[in-house]
């Protein structure tokens, strides 16, 4: 039969492993599952099992052993959860609910509003089989956007939530007076979409980044 190979993961008690096997016969033939291994017991197939096991070997209470791990994987699926949401990613329900929450007090937000925020950033990259321009934001944590409705999605839900988010209008009166933040691309980016820096393909580029308002700006130089 087969042997299986070894696979992370996570949460095993310490001197146990996971390996994953495929279905050779049957209506599965072909399926993966995983079975667990330590060096007293083989072929494990629930998780919860192995936890039961592992406290019986070394003495302890079974069921508060599963108990505990049953509360580990929850916690821990929550910060998964709460990292995924603090990007704006999130069920499309609450994503709906937090957008329209958000846009319902500020509207749309765009790139040049995003880069007044303050310790916020965008960087921008030309994809090198298209020509086209990608931008990521980043806020003060290092936490990265790659889309500006996934920050109105993040906010919404803070807002709902009773956090704090950065003042919106504040941004807005900056970029409307000092104009968008611009940055130039690096040396490695320009190089490999094949725009000389100060060319057209940069510039609108650069533009992209900085938002909407600027892009025009751009194209109407580059049709000039």
């Amino acid at each position: 039969g087969d042997g299986g190979v070894r696979i992370p993961y996570e949460g095993l008690p310490r001197g146990w492993w996971a390996v994953q096997k495929t279905y050779q016969t049957g209506k599965f033939t072909g399926g993966k599952y995983v079975r667990f291994f330590n060096s007293r017991h083989s072929s494990l197939s629930a998780i919860r099992k192995v936890f039961a096991e592992d406290a019986k070997d070394r003495g302890l209470d079974p069921e508060l052993a599963v108990k505990e791990y049953e509360a580990n994987m929850k916690e821990s699926l929550d910060r998964k959860r709460q990292a995924h949401e603090a990007k704006g990613i999130m069920h499309k329900e609450k994503r709906d609910e937090a957008l329209t929450h958000f846009r319902s007090q500020f509207g749309p937000l765009d790139g040049a509003t995003v880069s007044h925020f303050p310790g916020w950033r965008a960087e921008w990259k030309i994809l090198e089989t298209c020509g086209q321009t990608h931008v990521k934001y980043f806020d003060p944590s290092g936490t990265s956007f790659a889309l500006i409705v996934s920050i109105e999605a993040a906010f919404g839900l803070r807002m709902l939530e009773g956090e704090d988010i950065p003042d919106i209008e504040a941004a807005r009166g900056a970029a409307e007076r000092d104009g968008p933040k611009k940055s130039k691309p690096r040396r490695s980016e320009v190089a490999a979409s094949g725009a000389a820096p100060g060319s057209g393909a940069a510039a609108a580029a650069a533009a992209a980044a900085a938002g909407p308002a600027a892009s025009t700006s751009t194209r109407r130089r580059s049709r000039a």
